[in-house]
């Protein structure tokens, strides 16, 4: 089934993706508005802890989903996600969350028992180090989709999550199952358009988060001495790049997903 076809699209999942408008993402709003607060409350206690990062991941995932929406709409194509209720929405999102959670204690897992197997000389300290780094990567790697990140891996780590994230969403939205196979079925088909998003994604990000630090140090460098505003202006801030990544992130998606159904149409 092609999900971004044209006629076999509107016959079959009533999705088209080949022409689409501007974005709406203000249903997003509140969603990130509340990510950015919940993550501003937690660098002023100086302290980042597990359950913060879940519900940050939580409120991230429902904008992303209403902006996936969003896109589809605008499209002129059908989304059920639109009829869904808060509480079909939220299963959906803790779906998905599950499915990620798994994903990224996998990986760490991995690292960790990769970190076990090293010899702890010096030589072995410092790979050990590394593989912490890689580890530590992926568990932030969904909420950086639209936050800033001190690692460089954590942007190679967030656009894979984005492509993960991505194909399940468009699943939920043309009625096929939220499942890992879906997601290898649909990884298989449009390998080459998801490898090349990653590539993209990760230079883009990279870019961003490095001018995106550098215009914050401009922005609270003289603009106020009380603590109080100086966090309201953080949390806006705050939001109004995350809007921007996550449209540039979709956008992305989309324009490879597009790409690689025509590909298939044309051969």
């Amino acid at each position: 089934m092609q999900t971004f076809g044209r006629k076999a699209a509107v016959r079959q999942t009533g999705v088209v993706l080949d022409q689409f408008g501007p974005f709406r993402i203000s249903e997003a709003v509140p969603w990130l508005l509340l990510a950015s607060a919940l993550r501003a409350f937690g660098h002023i206690a100086g302290k980042t802890i597990v359950i913060e990062v879940l519900l940050v991941q939580c409120l991230v995932f429902m904008a992303f989903s209403a902006t996936a929406h969003s896109i589809v709409t605008e499209s002129g194509g059908r989304s059920v996600i639109g009829g869904f209720s808060l509480a079909g929405k939220i299963r959906l999102m803790k779906n998905v969350i599950k499915k990620v959670l798994w994903f990224q204690f996998g990986i760490i897992l991995l690292y960790l028992f990769l970190a076990v197997s090293l010899d702890l000389n010096d030589e072995g300290a410092r790979e050990l180090s590394s593989v912490v780094y890689w580890a530590g990567s992926f568990f932030v790697a969904f909420d950086g989709m639209v936050y800033t990140s001190g690692f460089f891996v954590t942007r190679i780590a967030s656009s894979i999550m984005g492509v993960m994230v991505f194909l399940w969403v468009i699943a939920s939205a043309t009625e096929r199952p939220v499942t890992w196979q879906e997601l290898l079925k649909s990884l298989g088909e449009h390998w080459l358009a998801m490898a090349i998003s990653v590539i993209v994604l990760t230079a883009c990000m990279h870019f961003i988060n490095y001018n995106q630090l550098k215009f914050l140090g401009f922005l609270m460098a003289d603009v106020t001495t009380d603590a109080r505003l100086q966090t309201i202006i953080y949390i806006f801030y705050q939001t109004a790049f995350a809007f921007f990544r996550m449209w540039l992130m979709i956008y992305v998606l989309t324009t490879a997903l597009k790409w690689s159904y025509r590909n298939q149409r044309a051969s």
